[in-house]
């Protein structure tokens, strides 16, 4: 049988079952470079409990009260044991619910998404938007536009997809979301009698998911623009910006703190540290 650690591909297995026998040891391989230990038997049985979740049908509100649609699987879409992808993002998803860090294999490419305390997460795309509205302005030299602007709809899209998951548990009383990557039904997850999850947490800090090769770009786009952000900064405050409206010239309308805020690079080592704990392997 082709292994998908050897081809990144999954057609030589017929069968989640054949899947799920074939990446038990790979799953466990993955946890515990991430500091969790399972056995191939919780491995097996994570893999086959995740693929059902998946594959299951979802089901969108109609608008009616109580009335409920089932939603169409995108044609073409790899779900589940199809998807090459799936056994580490199971395994990401184990680490987190043990509230540890996961970092990818290639995390500067993965797009396996990995917990970003939402402290930093916010921090990351104010960012872009910063530099972005710089280079859009002619004070930014080097930068991509476009990437940016990819890289900052795909980050928000992750916080927006975060909160509307978040208050949807709040709306249903905090009940186990299948949707959600790190919640692994074979686990004892209430903790006793109790019928409400426990806040999700890694290293003790609440996290959205954002793609790992999203985040790993970004950050080499905030420090490749260190340098040039103080000047561009400068530039944005010592002009009256109702002056420049006035004159038909678009303007960066900022709050006062920002520009002063996004370009000290103290500030910006600071973040970029913290981030790097979340997403580098040392970590």
């Amino acid at each position: 049988m082709t292994s998908q650690k050897d081809t990144g591909s999954n057609s030589g297995y017929e069968t989640p079952e054949d899947w799920a026998l074939e990446n038990a040891a790979r799953m466990a391989e993955l946890t515990a470079r991430n500091g969790v230990d399972l056995t191939w038997a919780e491995a097996h049985r994570a893999l086959l409990a995740n693929n059902a979740l998946v594959e299951a049908p979802a089901y969108a509100p109609t608008g009616d009260a109580g009335q409920y649609e089932e939603i169409p699987t995108v044609p073409g879409a790899l779900i589940g044991w199809r998807d090459p992808t799936f056994v580490e993002a199971v395994a990401c998803g184990r680490v987190h619910f043990e509230g540890k860090i996961y970092v990818p294999i290639n995390p500067s490419t993965s797009k396996i998404t990995v917990a970003i305390p939402w402290s930093l997460a916010g921090e990351l795309t104010s960012r872009l938007a910063f530099i972005l509205g710089c280079s859009a302005k002619g004070q930014l030299d080097g930068i991509d536009q476009v990437e940016v602007t990819t890289l900052l709809a795909n980050l928000t899209f992750s916080v927006s997809r975060e909160l509307h998951f978040s208050a949807e548990g709040e709306e249903e009383g905090d009940v186990p979301d299948a949707e959600c990557p790190d919640y692994d039904p074979g686990d004892d997850w209430a903790g006793g009698e109790s019928t409400e999850r426990p806040r999700d947490m890694v290293e003790g800090r609440c996290y959205l998911l954002m793609r790992s090769c999203d985040v790993h770009r970004a950050a080499a786009v905030i420090a490749q623009a260190k340098s040039s952000l103080t000047a561009a900064a400068a530039d944005v405050t010592e002009n009256d910006a109702s002056a420049r409206t006035a004159s038909g010239e678009a303007t960066l309308d900022l709050e006062p703190q920002l520009p002063q805020f996004m370009s000290d690079p103290d500030l910006c080592d600071e973040f970029l540290w913290g981030l790097d704990h979340w997403i580098s392997p040392a970590a």
